[in-house]
């Protein structure tokens, strides 16, 4: 178990994709800062100071600064990473791993002159059980840098902070009543987001008040289900204009959304760029 004291926060670096195809493995080096790697698709086999580490699908590792890494074992089938840098200011402690909840996050209270403390623990290697929570935050960190502002890289630091804290819920050993019932929105959404949606009919599918589903969706993601529907619809209609020629108006069809002029200004409000201009920006790459 690795322990980060915050704050300060750690600090982004840069992130993103990767793939390893059959008879790939990862390189050999010694970083000077933390690298994160998490595997959405297939199985990475790495080593770091001489322990061998297979890390599946839905899982991740967290590689320490000084310490070589490398694959020692070339990929069996096709496997997809997410991966971030980050450095920390403060000297982690590395210790045995041994259950955490937020009673031993916790440290010490504000003062009026002090900020509170606290200390976030990460195992080596850790499995995901919200994976879509992870999934959809990381995605949000790099969506960021298809417009380099300084706000954006400003707006990185606090996306990636959402990240860690995402992560340390994960570390929990039981998932709260709230991160079930938001699993089983996401889990609908996913399955109905093409389609006529409303509260009622989630309300009724899932058993329980529209209240509450808001409530336990804003506790564990900080979102609604109707904002997590439009950012999932958002990331289904980019598919969809960067890989076909479909006109925005059967996009908008496929993604649940009859009104083509209310997509298109859903789509700029979340994205930051036209549905047409993201088509034309697709196509430079």
């Amino acid at each position: 178990m690795i322990h980060f004291p915050v704050p300060p926060f750690p600090t982004y670096i840069t992130g993103g994709e990767g793939v390893f195809h059959p008879g790939m493995k990862h390189f050999r080096r010694t970083f000077s800062v933390y690298d994160l790697i998490y595997v959405t698709c297939g199985t990475l086999y790495m080593t770091e100071d001489n322990k061998e580490y297979e890390v599946r699908e839905g899982e991740y590792i967290l590689l320490t600064p000084g310490w070589e890494h490398y694959g020692h074992r070339e990929c069996q089938e096709k496997t997809e990473i997410l991966w971030l840098h980050f450095h920390a200011e403060t000297a982690p402690a590395v210790h045995p791993d041994a259950e955490v909840d937020w009673s031993t996050i916790f440290r010490r209270d504000s003062t009026y002159t002090e900020a509170p403390q606290f200390i976030l623990s990460f195992p080596i290697k850790g499995k995901v059980k919200n994976r879509e929570v992870i999934t959809s935050g990381l995605d949000r960190l790099f969506t960021l840098n298809e417009i380099p502002s300084p706000e954006n890289k400003l707006r990185q630091q606090l996306q990636f902070s959402d990240v860690l804290i995402s992560l340390q819920k994960e570390v929990f050993s039981i998932p709260t009543a709230a991160e079930q019932v938001t699993q089983s929105i996401i889990d609908y959404v996913h399955q109905h987001y093409n389609e006529h949606f409303s509260m009622k009919n989630l309300s009724q599918k899932l058993l329980f008040h529209q209240d509450y589903l808001t409530r336990c969706m804003q506790q564990t993601m900080g979102i609604t289900p109707l904002q997590y529907l439009n950012q999932y619809r958002m990331n289904m209609a980019k598919n969809l204009i960067s890989s076909t020629t479909l006109r925005m108006s059967d996009i908008a069809g496929k993604c649940g959304m009859e009104d083509a002029a209310y997509f298109s200004k859903l789509f700029k409000k979340l994205e930051g760029i036209s549905p047409r201009d993201y088509r034309r920006m697709s196509n430079l790459f």
